[in-house]
């Protein structure tokens, strides 16, 4: 029995974003060490374009927001309110104090 292929990009755990044909994926790459997200466009499933970016430290919903500012509004809330939505770990600071990983 072989074993299942192996992302080698990818660290540890990836977290996924769906709105309509976006994919925002954030992970940490094996040769950063700290926490980069994809943005992928999948029309048909298969992927037609990506792009990566990395936040500051301690980067925040408004951050995120400035980061997919090139996308239409309501695909922006969408994947901006999944990824506030995620916990175990927080993937952004929150207002308040609460330090996420970006």
């Amino acid at each position: 029995m072989s074993n299942p292929p192996v992302d080698s990009y990818w660290l540890g755990p990836t977290y996924e974003f769906h709105a309509g044909p976006w994919l925002l994926t954030a992970g940490i790459p094996v040769e950063e060490g700290r926490l980069e997200w994809m943005l992928s466009h999948l029309p048909d499933g298969v992927a037609d374009s990506s792009r990566s970016f990395v936040l500051d430290p301690h980067a925040t919903r408004d951050d995120l927001e400035a980061a997919l500012a090139d996308l239409a509004p309501d695909v922006v809330r969408e994947l901006v309110e999944r990824v506030m939505e995620q916990s175990e770990p927080s993937l952004l600071s929150r207002e308040g104090g609460d330090e996420g990983l970006a």
